[in-house]
Order: C-alpha cells, then structure tokens, then sequence
C-alpha cells in the first residue's frame, strides 16, 4: 500500500512512499523530507493518508498543523512606540492611542496586528499596522469623571511569521513604557 503526504494549503503532494505491508493490528513510522522551498509562509495543513484497504476508513487519514517562516523575516517584532491622545466629545470624551510597530533593526512593520485592551474599558482590541508600522486604537464615550484611561498592549501578530518579543518593547519619546500608555484627560 501508498502512504501519502499532502500539503492542502498550497494543494501540492509533497511526498509518497509504498510500505510493503503491516500485519493485523500493527502500526509503522513513515518519514517524509519536504522541502519548504517555494511554499507560501504562514500555517500549512499537512495531510497524511493511506490506501490500504480495511474496516475503519476513519483512520485512513489524518491532518496537522506546520508553519513555514519567511527566511528573510526580521526573527521579532516589538512595539517601538506608543502615543496618547484625547478627543473632547461634549458630555464624554475619546481617548486614542497610537502604536508602531518595529523589526529588531527598528525598522517599521507593516501588516502586523496589534492586540490590547483598555483599563477601565471594553472587550479586546485591534489594529494592523499600515505601511509606516503605525496602527491606533480608540476608546469613545469616556465619562467626563474618569480623569484617565490606559492602553495595554497585550500581543502583536506579525504577518510574516516574526515572533512578538515583548521585553524588546520601547518608546523613543519616553511618555510609556512600550507596553501600556495611559491617556490622561
């Protein structure tokens, strides 16, 4: 019988090898090389199967997750900068924060999701991160009694496969710490 590797993402056979035969009950260990060149970055579904025919087609296949990083990806990303500002709104008020993102070399990312959360505020929030690695969140209908509101990153998704390396987290102008700022009315 053929065991068969297949990776869906890219819907391309990376490799098939024939076994010549596994007794009643048994089990074996198949081993593929791939060869990543090519491949499109980011999470690939793998896709392992046989055609030996018997009873239980619900263990004919299986499937797993691997990721291909871009080779030429800066190997982290980190917040560079974070700035507050306040919009008066007449009874409330908004306050934004404005969030770069940097490689190791400090150079911009773009297309990176920055993910935080506002103290005292709502649910999660996003931004992506434009050509210039500067992405803003906002937070509207701030009472007029809360003096001040903070913005904490809590994680950024680059998309070209980097890793957030948090405690890299600056600011070059000094009003945060990288990681929180607090916006004050």
């Amino acid at each position: 019988f053929t065991v068969t590797l297949y990776d869906e993402t890219d819907a391309v056979e990376i490799g098939a090898q024939l076994f010549p035969g596994l007794n009643a009950g048994g089990t074996a260990e198949v081993t593929f090389s791939w060869n990543t060149t090519g491949s499109s970055f980011g999470d690939h579904t793998l896709r392992g199967s046989h055609d030996l025919g018997d009873e239980n087609g619900a263990n004919d296949a299986a499937a797993t997750t691997a990721t291909v990083l871009d080779p030429s990806a800066p190997a982290t990303v980190h917040i560079g900068d974070l700035d507050g500002a306040t919009a008066d709104n007449g009874g409330t008020w908004t306050a934004s924060v404005t969030a770069v993102v940097h490689d190791a070399a400090e150079a911009a990312v773009s297309g990176a999701t920055v993910h935080g959360v506002w103290n005292p505020g709502a649910s999660p929030v996003t931004c992506v991160t434009d050509g210039t690695g500067t992405c803003s969140v906002s937070l509207p209908g701030i009472r007029k009694r809360t003096k001040e509101v903070s913005f904490t990153v809590t994680s950024v998704t680059p998309s070209n496969g980097s890793t957030y390396d948090a405690g890299a987290n600056h600011d070059g102008d000094g009003d945060s710490d990288g990681t929180t700022m607090t916006v004050i009315r």
